[in-house]
């Protein structure tokens, strides 16, 4: 990573950082805001009925890992400030920060979560590539794309 890149990378982490205290503390699981201006939004939007499949995001700003089932938000994993791609693995969930440039393993059964490369300058969605066991991520500022193995 060039000198500006590396600079660009630590005024990023630190500007999240500075507000990230405030920012879990307004937001937590969720506040006023978010329970009567978003989620009625985000329901209606989505057509989820009772029963369905679960919807499965990043929450960007707290870093939880978020499930949507039987009209019920719940937190599956804590941690990921900067969620960006989330996808499923073997009893895996991966996350990728872009602010961070991070790409973490959280295992749902054991609840351990693993930093598997923090060397991006933004770690930007991936590309989950199950049959050759690899993530396939495009670092936008680095302009890089690195293939990771998984599993």
């Amino acid at each position: 990573m060039t000198n500006e890149l590396t600079k660009l990378n630590r005024e990023v982490i630190d500007a999240w950082e500075a507000n990230a205290d405030y920012w879990n503390e307004r937001m937590s699981e969720g506040n006023d805001f978010h329970e009567i201006l978003i989620k009625p939004s985000q329901l209606r939007l989505l057509q989820i009925k009772k029963d369905e499949e679960i919807l499965v995001m990043g929450d960007f700003f707290t870093g939880n890992i978020v499930a949507y089932n039987n009209e019920k938000f719940r937190v599956l994993a804590k941690g990921m400030r900067g969620a960006d791609a989330v996808e499923f693995g073997k009893g895996v969930i991966y996350v990728s920060s872009w602010p961070l440039g991070k790409v973490w393993k959280y295992d749902r059964k054991s609840n351990k979560l693993t930093v598997l490369s923090d060397k991006f300058t933004t770690a930007a969605d991936f590309f989950y590539d199950r049959k050759n066991k690899q993530l396939i991520i495009p670092d936008m500022l680095g302009g890089t794309l690195t293939f990771l193995p998984v599993e």
